[in-house]
């Protein structure tokens, strides 16, 4: 075949398959190999009704049993009286009626039981029957696929040729063809391939119906291992069938996730921006308007960066529950489109953010405490002066604020190597830019102060230590991951201070 009429078929090929899909595409390639491979399997089989076919000979078997068990009941029904006991055996005082009752009972059990076995056979030779019939119908399609020339099979699929799809066709067909010792090889092997495909978990959730195939060796056992082995290959074929629309639905979710992860970040960001402050030479409004445009900068305070890590750990829990959304076979159905499903998403990283606010102010606010948990102070000023700065002078000294609105003046100065200031929450035009520099600002130890809300504003973020802020941030994404974590904390405090009013 020439370069030219290769690329043609190709194209061919690849048109048809995005209009009518893989499955419904003209067997080629590896396809056909394995198609010929099944048909061989099948070739092999005996003939239903000839001495060598095992299927004929249990129905048989299973008709003797019934012509048995039929005559044995007669022979109960017309029996006068049971026998004598064996000598030397227990005397048992019973009425012949009630003997003959037993006998009657028991024969009927049996027929009962192999009236069942035989039927359960009649339909697996039934559907035996049914399998090679739709076998020969797939032939027929392979040879009308024989007579199609390549370049006409690569494009749109021809009626009543073999495709794709036929293959798995084929397997469950001949599945159901197998005897017993086949059946099992099959087993086996369709255990380990479902074990390799839907994973550990799906497997172990499995396994324990397992039949035990070194038990598996009357005619009857065919009927459980068939039932096993049928439903095995169902759950393989659902899989290989939907894993590219799966795989398609998962990447849509994702791209719309990131994208509102995005989005929601970018909003943290913008919310923290911040324009410098303006020149005293600038007096005209769009000179002022220019430069509040030209200078405006992200302000990365910790309750950005808070945020921020809130919205990504939100993000990843997402991603997380999209991905591990292929694990069973309804997951296909999950994943479909619906009318909300892109708002419900998109509510995500927003309540990551959120939370992460909500747990970093319980941290502030002293509600947690722990060794493994972040220490974080608000001050109206700065987050601490050195003592070598102030010594013998009548310098002020920043202390520590122990309760909302007072300003204990009793405390020990603290020291600038324990305490790192990050910044401010907003831009004031008192900003301090070095924590050695004495505190002025608005805040004082007058409690009315601290309602003032430009004053609340002014405060500042103060961690015990660099570990402090990565703890802060760690829990921050913590509090995004785990979608129950701060609301199941607000529920038990909202409970603890029911108990306490």
């Amino acid at each position: 075949m020439s370069k030219d009429t290769q690329s043609e078929v190709y194209t061919k090929r690849k048109r048809g398959i995005n209009e009518v899909g893989h499955w419904q595409m003209p067997l080629d390639g590896h396809g056909l190999a394995y198609f010929d491979e099944l048909t061989v399997a099948y070739r092999t089989i005996p003939s239903h009704g000839v001495t060598e076919d095992p299927w004929a000979r249990a129905a048989a078997k299973a008709a003797k049993e019934v012509q048995d068990a039929a005559a044995a009941l007669d022979a109960a029904e017309k029996m006068d009286a049971p026998p004598a006991p064996a000598p030397g055996a227990a005397a048992i005082v019973i009425t012949p009626a009630e003997a003959k009752a037993k006998l009657v009972a028991t024969a009927k059990a049996k027929l009962e039981e192999t009236r069942k076995i035989a039927a359960l056979m009649t339909g697996a030779v039934d559907s035996k029957l049914a399998a090679a019939a739709i076998i020969e119908e797939l032939l027929r399609k392979k040879e009308l696929l024989d007579r199609v020339s390549v370049a006409e099979s690569s494009a749109q699929p021809a009626p009543n040729v073999a495709v794709w799809n036929d293959i798995l066709i084929f397997e469950s067909a001949l599945l159901r063809m197998l005897w017993l010792d086949a059946l099992k090889a099959k087993a086996r092997s369709l255990r380990q391939e479902f074990r390799e495909v839907m994973g550990a978990t799906a497997a172990a959730a499995t396994e324990a119906d397992y039949l035990d195939l070194k038990e598996m060796k009357d005619d009857k056992d065919l009927l459980r291992l068939q039932a096993e082995a049928s439903n095995l290959m169902t759950e393989l074929h659902y899989n290989l069938v939907s894993t590219p629309q799966l795989e398609w639905q998962k990447s849509k979710l994702t791209l719309v996730l990131g994208g509102y992860t995005l989005l929601v970040g970018l909003a943290v960001l913008v919310a923290f921006l911040r324009a410098g402050p303006p020149h005293e030479d600038i007096t005209s409004y769009w000179q002022r308007l220019l430069h509040c445009v030209f200078s405006l900068h992200f302000s990365c305070t910790p309750l950005c960066l808070v945020m921020l890590a809130g919205t990504l750990g939100a993000g990843v829990s997402a991603f997380q529950r999209i991905q591990n959304g292929g694990a069973f076979g309804a997951s296909l159905l999950n994943l479909r489109d619906a009318k909300w499903h892109s708002l419900s998403i998109a509510v995500v990283p927003l309540l990551g953010a959120i939370s992460a606010l909500l747990l970093v102010l319980l941290f502030a606010g002293g509600v947690i405490s722990g060794a493994f948990f972040p220490k974080v102070t608000l001050r109206a000023g700065s987050c601490g002066i050195t003592e070598a700065s102030h010594t013998g002078t009548n310098a002020p000294i920043l202390e520590s604020p122990v309760g909302p609105g007072v300003l204990k003046t009793s405390l020990p100065p603290v020291a600038v190597s324990n305490i790192v200031n990050l910044t401010n929450i907003y831009w004031t035009t008192n900003h301090l830019t070095s924590t050695n520099t004495p505190v002025s600002t608005n805040a004082t130890t007058d409690p009315a102060t601290w309602r003032d809300c430009e004053a609340f504003c002014q405060h500042r973020w103060c961690f015990g230590s660099g570990a402090d802020i990565a703890l802060l941030l760690v829990w921050a994404f913590i509090a995004g991951f785990s979608e129950r974590l701060v609301p199941d904390l607000l529920s038990r405090l909202a409970k603890k201070a029911e108990e306490k009013v």
